[in-house]
C-alpha cells in the first residue's frame, strides 16, 4: 500500500505518532464479503405475482354478466323483429287470399259446377234420404266442396255457403216451375211465355222433389213445368 507523505516539514519524531491514512483504490470496489462485484445492465428481477383481489374478480364478473345480458338482448331483438315481419308477410298473404276469395265468393255457381253438383247427387242417392242438416251428411257436402272449389272457373266458397248456394238455386228452380205452372190459356200455347230451364235445371229438380225436405210444399199444383227448355245455361 502506498503512504504519501503531504506534510514534509513536520518533524520526524511526530511523523511516528502520527495515523497512517491509506490511500483507497476508488477504480474498484471492496465487497463486504471480500471479493469483487461486477456491475452489469441487466434488468431486475421481476416483481412476485400478487393473486387478483376479490374486488377485481367481482368487477370482472359483471362485466361478463353484463356482456351476457347485452347478447340475449340483441337475440331476443332479433326474434321480436323476425316474429313482426313473418307476421306482416302472412297478414299481407292472408289479406290477397281474402281479397280473391271474396271476389270468387261474390260470383254465382258456373255451369260446370252445376254438372258436377247433379252428377254427385245421384251418384249419392244417400244424401236424399236425410234432412239437410243431418250430420250424417256432412261428410258428403265437405267431399262436394272441396270438389267444386278445384273448378278452374266459378265460386269458391266454405261448405255453409255452398249449401246455401243450392238452397238458391233450388228456390228459383222452383220459382220459375211454380210460376210455369200457372201459365194458362192462349200464353201457354206460346213456348216463350215460360220461364226457360237447362237440362241440368230439370235433373236437379226431379232429385229435389223426391226428397221431402227439398221438396216445395204446392208440388201436387205444378204442372206442365218444362216447356221450355234451353240447352245454355240460365245464370
Amino acid at each position: 500500500m502506498k503512504i504519501r507523505m503531504q506534510h514534509s516539514n513536520i518533524p520526524a519524531a511526530e511523523i511516528s505518532h502520527m495515523e497512517i491514512e491509506p490511500k483507497i483504490d476508488y477504480d474498484s470496489t471492496i465487497n463486504t464479503t471480500g471479493s469483487n462485484t461486477e456491475v452489469d445492465g441487466s434488468s431486475p428481477p421481476p416483481l412476485p405475482v400478487h393473486p387478483k383481489s376479490s374486488v377485481y374478480i367481482d368487477e370482472e364478473h359483471h362485466q361478463q354478466q353484463q356482456q351476457e345480458l347485452h347478447l340475449e338482448r340483441l337475440q331476443h331483438e332479433y326474434a321480436l323483429q323476425h316474429h313482426q315481419q313473418q307476421q306482416h308477410f302472412e297478414a299481407l298473404m292472408q289479406e290477397n287470399t281474402t281479397g280473391n276469395s271474396f271476389r270468387q265468393r261474390k260470383e254465382r255457381m258456373s255451369k260446370k259446377q252445376k254438372e258436377i253438383y247433379v252428377n254427385f247427387m245421384e251418384q249419392n242417392p244417400v244424401i236424399n234420404e236425410h234432412r239437410r242438416s243431418d250430420p250424417i251428411l256432412d261428410q258428403y257436402w265437405v267431399k262436394l266442396a272441396d270438389i267444386l272449389n278445384t273448378v278452374p272457373q266459378g265460386a269458391v266458397k266454405h261448405v255453409a255457403e255452398w249449401k246455401q248456394t243450392f238452397d238458391n238455386w233450388r228456390y228459383r228452380v222452383f220459382l220459375y216451375a211454380r210460376y210455369n205452372s200457372k201459365i194458362t190459356g192462349t200464353d201457354a200455347l206460346n213456348p216463350k211465355s215460360f220461364k226457360p230451364f237447362t237440362q241440368t235445371d230439370k235433373r236437379a229438380y226431379h232429385f229435389w222433389i223426391r226428397n221431402p225436405d227439398t221438396a216445395p210444399p204446392d208440388l201436387e199444383k205444378m204442372r206442365n213445368v218444362f216447356v221450355n227448355l234451353e240447352d245454355t245455361q240460365q245464370e
